[in-house]
């Protein structure tokens, strides 16, 4: 059993595009959530202007307490393929930064469909702070295989 790992906070963010139906772009996002968190999260939003002056909402919240983070990352990891596990295993470093903060992206559209796929493009940002006795990569890595979101 791997040693106990703090998950202190998540934090998501996504975007709502004037062209797109801010319901659906929230419902996406709780379809990523536990029933619990989806019902106790509120999100704050700041209205920006994009290049060519179209209105972009900047939706964020932040998931508080390590119960809430795991039931998080283990609904998420029960719907992520293989592959996609595989692959955030062979490119972690790209989402570490020094803080030991994992960045993650979602596909918007898989979401609000109910399905859990990385994505690039428009996604649902997350941010996972992972606190570990040294802040190792080792720990990180570990903490990570232990709630399935890399392979064991």
């Amino acid at each position: 059993m791997p040693p106990k790992r703090a998950l202190p906070s998540i934090e998501i963010s996504f975007f709502a595009h004037a062209t797109e139906d801010r319901e659906k772009v929230f419902k996406a996002a709780k379809n990523l959530l536990t029933e619990e968190i989806s019902n106790d999260l509120t999100f704050r939003r700041n209205e920006v202007r994009g290049y060519f002056g179209n209105p972009i909402m900047i939706f964020k919240s932040e998931i508080q307490g390590e119960a809430k983070v795991k039931a998080f990352l283990e609904r998420v990891s029960s719907r992520l393929g293989e592959a996609e596990k595989e692959s955030l295993q062979r490119e972690i470093d790209r989402h570490l930064d020094a803080a030991r903060n994992l960045y993650l992206r979602f596909d918007k559209q898989a979401a609000y469909l109910n399905n859990v796929r990385f994505a690039q493009s428009d996604p649902i940002h997350i941010r996972l702070r992972v606190s570990t006795a040294h802040g190792s990569r080792g720990g990180v890595l570990e903490t990570l295989q232990s709630v399935g979101l890399l392979p064991s």
